[in-house]
């Protein structure tokens, strides 16, 4: 107990981020700021006019992002967010403009798109994007909506056009699929720069089979994320795998709550009775210990425990239990027939399982026979979407060397428990008498470093939005 306690000692001063008690003044009328005192605070109507601090118009309104600021404030250590965070509209929006709208989203897997053509499409909060495949075999993202009348060019979650060109049912305006140019606009007169008009580009990026999005202007360095996914993925050469099956859930609760439970197996002994057969229901986060991955690290993978700093990323290696290779219902591979995704190791070698997060949009689970990855998008302050897709190596046949209801079952019957667990935690925090109370400091340390990496996220990108401006020197 004593370990865990100084251990989270040890992440709360990590993430200390102010000098100055943060309770000790108010807030400025003008800005989000707390100021020691008056005589510290330069005019702000000399500087930015009656009322107001000089910076263009915030994503959040200052009245939402001091309340904001107030309850992160005052929340106690090792407590969790009250319940407003978790249904209210105002932070939901600023959730999509501070979080969902500026950082690295996963979008889907190269796999799903191998041919000209194909595509793929995720929301990203406020945003339709598309992921499409060129002629040229490249891959591109662009905003799903036409230049013309703001039409929403592509309906489902994956497809394949029939040309080599995205069409507007609405008035039939044309685009080139791989470069997203305008092609045709019927009947438009000779002043109509069609050049200017091609489809808005989304920024992409691409590490081991996974897709990544980003809509912000300027997006967050990925260099990191994709080291650490090329490093623990790359063995499984997931890029030449093929996916035997997606589905997709929406869970009647807010995003945090989804990764709040994910992060966490306090509840799973009493709740995951098919995911119990080979995950550990104990499981604390944290470096394994002994020689528990020592036949994975004899064989050349990867088995350190890294994260970030700030949590926002992390990657390890864990033994299954119960004599489990694969996470299935009896422990034993899904996939037969010496086919498996490392296929540098021996057949029945016991090297786990590597999960992989990244907030705010996916965890995964990469083990020797299939791998499994989860996309968590939000569509409303109370609603999330969570699209599961389950890969397998690139020969294996359906049928042959697997069957589907074996290979998917464990997650599909996870993926409901963990969604009744959601939404009835929603219905509870949506009350006025909910109090959040203290985590299990042994069992619950990977869901206090998300509420640290969502406060302190959050916190900076507000204070960033309304800092008052720098007095001019010399006036």
């Amino acid at each position: 107990m004593d370990r865990h306690r100084r251990r989270l000692t040890k992440l709360v001063q990590q993430l200390a981020c102010s000098p100055a008690a943060p309770n000790s003044s108010p807030r400025c009328g003008s800005c989000i700021h707390r100021h020691e005192c008056s005589a510290g605070v330069p005019d702000m109507e000399d500087m930015a006019g009656p009322g107001q601090c000089s910076s263009k118009k915030p994503l959040v309104p200052m009245e939402t992002a001091s309340h904001m600021m107030d309850m992160f404030d005052a929340r106690p250590e090792l407590h969790g967010l009250r319940g407003e965070f978790f249904h209210d509209k105002q932070i939901f929006d600023a959730d999509l403009e501070l979080v969902f709208h500026k950082e690295w989203l996963f979008a889907g897997h190269t796999v799903q798109i191998p041919e000209p053509g194909m595509w793929l499409t995720l929301q990203a909060g406020k945003y339709p994007v598309l992921v499409v495949r060129g002629q040229d075999l490249n891959l591109r993202a662009f905003h799903n909506v036409c230049r013309h009348r703001g039409y929403k060019l592509v309906d489902g979650m994956h497809g394949k056009l029939e040309k080599s060109n995205f069409v507007c049912q609405y008035h039939q305006w044309s685009y080139d699929m791989t470069d997203g140019r305008l092609k045709f606009a019927r009947d438009m007169d000779e002043s109509f720069d069609a050049a200017a008009h091609g489809l808005l580009p989304v920024r992409l990026e691409v590490a081991s089979s996974y897709i990544w999005v980003c809509v912000a202007e300027v997006p967050p360095d990925f260099s990191q994320v994709k080291s650490m996914i090329q490093e623990y993925a790359g063995p499984y050469d997931l890029p030449h795998s093929k996916v035997a099956k997606q589905s997709r859930i929406v869970e009647q609760g807010n995003w945090k709550l989804v990764w709040e439970n994910n992060r966490e197996c306090y509840h799973c002994a009493k709740n995951h009775p098919e995911l119990g057969q080979s995950f550990p229901a104990n499981w604390k986060q944290g470096p394994d210990t002994g020689d528990e991955n020592a036949q994975a690290a004899q064989l050349g993978l990867p088995t350190a425990f890294k994260r970030s700093r700030d949590f926002q990323f992390r990657a390890m290696r864990h033994k299954f239990v119960k004599g489990a290779t694969s996470m299935t219902r009896d422990g034993r591979p899904a996939i037969s027939n010496d086919k498996r995704l490392v296929k540098s190791i021996p057949a029945n070698a016991d090297i786990g399982n590597s999960p992989f997060y990244h907030y705010p949009s996916t965890w995964n689970h990469w083990q020797a026979d299939y791998a499994v990855s989860f996309r968590v998008l939000p569509i409303s302050a109370t609603e999330t979407e969570v699209v599961t897709t389950w890969l397998v190596p690139q020969d294996a046949v359906q049928g042959i060397d697997y069957d589907l209801e074996q290979l998917t079952v464990v997650w599909e019957e996870t993926n409901k428990q963990d969604q009744m667990l959601v939404e009835r935690v929603q219905q509870g925090v949506q009350s006025p008498a909910f109090i959040p109370g203290r985590y299990n400091i042994e069992h619950e340390s990977g869901v206090y470093e998300f509420v640290e990496w969502y406060a302190t996220t959050m916190k900076q990108q507000l204070l960033d939005m309304h800092a008052p401006p720098k007095p001019t020197p010399g006036v």
